[in-house]
């Protein structure tokens, strides 16, 4: 892409970035698998390509509140435990 280009048709140039999404990052080390948090409060969960999992604020939280009441400490041992193999 040109930096002619750019100067010309700023609107084009732009149209593919939203100011809605407020996080953004890989799950895994290959960027296989992404989650996005939108502004609105909708967590949008990307295993794949062609997949995605879009929860709600309530979902999100629920879920958020689920894995750390109840999870926690076992996701922490077999985090941990793969990293001492």
């Amino acid at each position: 892409m040109s930096k002619q280009w750019w100067e010309e048709s700023p609107e084009v140039f732009a149209a593919g970035f939203s100011e809605e999404t407020i996080h953004h990052t890989r799950l895994d080390a290959e960027a296989h698998h992404t989650a996005t948090m939108h502004a609105d409060g909708t967590l949008v969960i990307e295993p794949s390509a062609e997949d995605a999992l879009r929860l709600t604020p309530e979902e999100a939280y629920n879920l958020l509140n689920w894995l750390h009441g109840n999870h926690r400490h076992l996701l922490y041992r077999l985090t941990h435990k793969a990293e001492q193999e």
